[in-house]
C-alpha cells in the first residue's frame, strides 16, 4: 500500500499556447504529464477520485507550463520511450483528440485503431466512439 503508482498521458498542447496554434497546423503538438500516489491511496478511493487527480493535472498545463516541457525536451535531447516500469501505466488517446472529425478526401474514418505496435505493458487507450457520446 505504500507503493508509488505512476500514471502519465499526453496532453494535446495546441490550443494552450497564447497564442494558440491554428487549427489548420499540419502536426502534433504534444507535452507530458504525469500524476503520483501511492497504491493504498489508489485503491481507497474509487475511479472519479483517480480521474479527478488527472483533471487537476491537466488545468494546470497553460502556456507557460507547455512552453517549460517544450524547453525541457530540447535542452535533454528528451526521446519519449514505452513506460514498462512496474505501477505505471500510460494514458494514450484522448476525446480531446478528434480522430473522426478530420476530413482528407476519403471520407470519414471508419475506425481508430492503435495496431499492435503500440502495445505494452501499462498502456490504457481511451477512445471515443465514431458517433460520439459513449457510442
Amino acid at each position: 500500500p505504500d507503493e508509488e503508482t505512476h500514471c502519465t498521458f499526453p496532453i494535446n498542447s495546441r490550443p494552450r499556447l497564447e497564442p494558440p496554434l491554428s487549427e489548420e497546423y499540419f502536426g502534433n503538438f504534444v507535452s507530458g504529464a504525469q500524476i503520483s500516489c501511492t497504491t493504498g491511496e489508489l485503491l481507497g478511493h474509487n475511479l472519479g477520485w483517480a480521474a479527478r487527480m488527472v483533471h487537476k493535472r491537466l488545468v494546470t498545463q497553460d502556456d507557460k507550463a507547455v512552453r517549460q516541457f517544450a524547453e525541457m525536451c530540447v535542452k535533454a535531447s528528451f526521446v519519449a520511450k514505452p513506460y514498462s516500469k512496474p505501477n505505471r501505466i500510460l494514458l494514450g488517446w484522448s476525446n480531446k483528440f478528434d480522430m473522426y472529425g478530420h476530413e482528407f478526401g476519403f471520407g470519414r474514418p471508419l475506425a481508430v485503431l492503435s495496431g499492435n505496435g503500440n502495445i505494452f505493458d501499462g498502456k490504457v487507450n481511451l477512445n471515443q466512439g465514431r458517433e460520439g457520446q459513449g457510442s
